[in-house]
């Protein structure tokens, strides 16, 4: 579809989803928990909305054309999301496509084939720590069979199967339960076996993934802030009736506010890894488990601002809205209002750590501008900077799959 050549289309898209969102809000009982003084979210304001989404459908046939595969070896049909040029993926990669083809239903019709094929996938590659979750890793092996990278011992990370099980409460109310596929009973045996086997029972966290033992003397006192989902956690602790998951969705406030106090007073910035000693949080130190900024913005705290975005739209929570807004204070300022100068990676001080820019940090920060009336004109820069500027040397599975899961937060249809 181009531009003006079906606005009808495109308005029945965008009354489907408002439906959708509708119902979404009202199983879980989350419109009647916002808060009344909620402030207006934004959108990009120098294009129509029709281009808006017209952008997300052209960024969703990029990326399914690019990513998506067909994997061998099940009695079902199974997709999955390509993270490298080799074909391999990771449950990251994983929860991406299916919280995407889930989102998607409310601009296309193509999308159930693709989330049921992957959700197939997700079943045939169970960790072996515990099977509602899936094995971390799979390698291609040249001929479209996957096998898991560690052989018969696998884990999880908490992430994608946060992300599966939240995808597949929007598959629900997207397309119901009662078929092949009851989406529902599975999103619930998923968070339930997240909470007894990832969520941390005294700080109330996510841990690193199902790996992670009580008596683990590096990881148990862990938490990746990637990982933090407030938004997930509300709708979860409707979805399964369980109010533990409140108090996640309120350590994860309590623990942003300590760290930005504490550690990023001039910036909000968050640190990928987070370790609990002598009654506090603290900056995990370099090598703790993936690269030396691992106590900094870097890679996986990139995510944070789009994540804190889904959390404010969910739950309405205005201290949320406040912790995103110094984040977003800081960027546009720093960036002298360029996304072109927003660099890949920062010390919590607002040192760069690179001399380059990158999507999967840029994106984000759209999501996060989002919620902040007096942040227009820096939306509309960061919204070109993911359309009509978006590079081809900045393409990669990572940046293309948080590109438009960030765009999707942007184009929020449930005002």
């Amino acid at each position: 579809m181009r531009m003006g050549e079906d606005l009808n289309m495109l308005t029945k898209i965008k009354k489907a989803w408002m439906l959708m969102v509708v119902s979404v809000l009202g199983l879980f009982g989350l419109a009647c928990e916002r808060s009344q003084e909620q402030e207006a979210l934004i959108k990009p304001d120098h294009v129509p909305e029709e281009q808006i989404s017209q952008d997300i459908l052209d960024a969703y046939s990029d990326w399914t054309e690019t990513y998506v595969k067909t994997a061998s070896g099940g009695e079902e049909t199974m997709y999955y999301v390509a993270y490298d040029e080799q074909g391999n993926t990771v449950s990251e990669a994983h929860g991406y496509g299916m919280l995407i083809t889930a989102e998607m239903a409310a601009y296309t019709d193509d999308t159930k084939a693709y989330f049921d094929g992957m959700y197939h996938y997700f079943k045939h590659y169970p960790s072996t720590n515990n099977s509602a979750f899936m094995a971390w890793k799979q390698r291609d092996q040249g001929d479209g069979t996957m096998i898991n990278d560690n052989g018969e011992i696998t884990g999880s990370a908490t992430d994608g199967d946060m992300d599966i099980a939240y995808a597949l409460l929007l598959a629900d109310e997207a397309w119901g339960s009662s078929g092949s596929i009851n989406y529902r009973e599975e999103a619930v045996t998923i968070i339930n076996a997240l909470m007894d086997d990832v969520i941390h029972e005294d700080t109330h966290l996510p841990l690193l993934g199902d790996w992670v033992r009580g008596n683990d003397p590096v990881y148990s006192e862990a938490t990746r802030t990637s990982d933090w989902m407030g938004g997930h956690a509300a709708v979860f602790a409707e979805a399964a009736e369980d109010n533990r998951w409140e108090d996640v969705e309120k350590a994860i406030v309590d623990t942003t506010e300590e760290v930005q106090n504490e550690h990023s007073p001039d910036t909000g910035l968050l640190p990928d890894f987070l370790i609990y000693e002598d009654e506090q949080w603290s900056p995990a130190p370099p090598q703790f488990l993936e690269r030396d900024s691992d106590g900094d913005y870097s890679y996986n705290a990139a995510r944070v601002p789009w994540r804190m975005a889904e959390a404010y739209q969910t739950t309405g929570n205005n201290q949320v809205r406040e912790q995103l807004k110094r984040i977003n204070e800081w960027a546009e300022t720093h960036a002298d209002g360029d996304p072109a100068s927003f660099q890949a990676g920062y010390t919590l001080e607002g040192e760069a750590l690179a001399g380059h820019t990158d999507m999967v940090y840029t994106a984000p920060l759209a999501a996060g501008a989002s919620i902040d009336e007096s942040k227009q004109e820096w939306l509309n820069q960061l919204w070109d900077k993911m359309t009509v500027d978006y590079e081809d040397s900045d393409r990669n599975y990572y940046n293309d799959s948080v590109r438009l899961l960030s765009m999707l937060t942007v184009n929020h249809k449930n005002e």
